[in-house]
């Protein structure tokens, strides 16, 4: 068994695959490049979720969310957090601000978290 010089093993198919998946990720990184992030901060400043700015620019949510990331978007940049805590502070329950204002209900939380430390 071991006289065949094309003998293929598990490990050697392991690291071929590995490879190959690590040369593709490199292209995918080349093609997130051509993506204009200064529309990307518009957007996402403009309060377009990611899932609809990535469908604009036809790639996945991960790539937008890369980018934003990359770009050191702010959220503080997004939410008003004065109006959050005034919503909060008037009785109104977190969910509901969410909607109101059209914010990730994670994000509402961390305000809400956050000015209840003060």
């Amino acid at each position: 068994m071991g006289s065949n010089p094309i003998e293929i093993t598990k490990s050697s198919l392991f690291y071929f695959y590995i490879n190959l998946i690590i040369e593709k990720s490199k292209n995918l990184k080349k093609i997130s490049n051509k993506i204009n992030r200064e529309q990307v901060k518009k957007m996402y400043i403009d309060n377009i979720k990611q899932t609809n700015i990535s469908k604009h620019f036809n790639c996945s949510k991960s790539t937008i969310s890369d980018i934003i990331k990359e770009l050191n978007i702010n959220k503080e940049y997004k939410i008003d957090e004065f109006e959050v805590e005034k919503l909060y502070n008037s009785g109104m329950k977190t969910i509901d601000i969410s909607k109101k204002l059209n914010l990730n209900k994670n994000s509402t939380y961390s305000i809400v978290r956050k000015f209840k430390t003060k």
